[in-house]
């Protein structure tokens, strides 16, 4: 973390404000922050996010010589509105722990309360998208791996109806279903290479690939289920055009604000961080949701397209 993530107004000593070196082990969890920059971001007023949309116009043949009347095109103008939710993270470093704990450690608090922040905005994302498609299931592909083929099929359905003209694609894979889909001979071709550049804020720690209009990302396991609950049979994973969900983050402080108490005995620290977001689906045109089955054990998959030798 860099010296100006760090806010110092209020006299904590200036040892304190150092970069992150190594030294402090983290127990693994997710850092949050992939799905940054793969919404739609709308309009904030006290609160209220609005993401207006139009939909289908229509032109009329004007015949030669006739005067008639003006036939509107009844195209559909709207908006869907939501509202902010607001998070808090906090953590208390007492006396006894700051006299004790080095610079590191006391910046890895720091960057904890961060990954909270940013996984809690994945999962109002990962939320809306739940509520979205709970209609139904576009593509059942429970009897299989996750494919090439599947998810080019839910692809097609979506760019098929040129809603998305320009418009990028998303979909976050879980580590063992992207490490699934990379053991297709066909993801070593050049065709399916991408050096396309991120949205998210951490793009150096995520790994993508681009296939078509669409970009695959592999996130944690966390962003779909928790292995150390239980592990499901089958998984809904999600794709998505960015047009047609909406999400706002109004405030995220990546600077947490530290402060010391002198109103409580010993003046310990608080180390505090807020943050103001929401997310909802805007086109479920736009939006696909498909069930696989969710291997942990990964298989060598056959050749999408055998050539031929003539």
């Amino acid at each position: 973390m860099a010296n100006e993530d760090i806010k110092d107004t209020t006299g904590i000593p200036s040892w304190y404000i150092i970069k992150i070196n190594d030294g402090v082990s983290a127990l693994y969890q997710s850092t949050g922050g992939y799905l940054d920059g793969t919404m739609l971001e709308g309009d904030e007023n006290v609160g209220l996010v609005k993401y207006p949309y139009f939909g289908r116009f229509e032109a009329f043949e004007l015949i030669e010589g006739a005067i008639e009347a003006i036939k509107p095109s009844q195209g559909e103008l709207g908006v869907v509105e939501s509202r902010l939710r607001d998070f808090e993270v906090s953590h208390w470093i007492n006396v006894k722990q700051k006299d004790r704990m080095g610079p590191n450690y006391q910046q890895s608090v720091i960057q904890g309360c961060n990954f909270a922040l940013k996984r809690r905005s994945d999962t109002i994302r990962m939320n809306a998208l739940k509520l979205f498609t709970q209609d139904k299931v576009d593509i059942d592909a429970s009897d299989r791996e996750v494919n090439l083929t599947d998810l080019k099929s839910a692809a097609m359905t979506v760019t098929g109806l040129d809603t998305v003209t320009g418009d990028d694609m998303y979909c976050p894979l879980p580590e063992n279903m992207f490490e699934q889909l990379m053991l297709a001979p066909e993801m070593s071709t050049t065709i399916y290479q991408t050096s396309q550049s991120l949205p998210n804020t951490n793009p150096g720690k995520i790994t993508s690939k681009k296939i078509g209009k669409v970009t695959y990302l592999s996130v944690p396991f966390e962003l779909y289920f928790d292995p150390k609950i239980a592990w499901p049979a089958t998984l809904d994973i999600f794709m998505w055009a960015k047009s047609a969900v909406g999400s706002n983050v109004v405030r995220r402080d990546s600077s947490m604000s530290i402060s010391p108490m002198p109103q409580m005995m010993g003046t310990p620290w608080l180390v505090k961080g807020q943050l103001s977001a929401t997310a909802v689906g805007i086109n479920r045109e736009g939006v696909r949701r498909i069930t696989f089955k969710n291997n942990l054990k990964l298989t060598k998959p056959p050749l999408l397209v055998q050539q031929i030798s003539v």
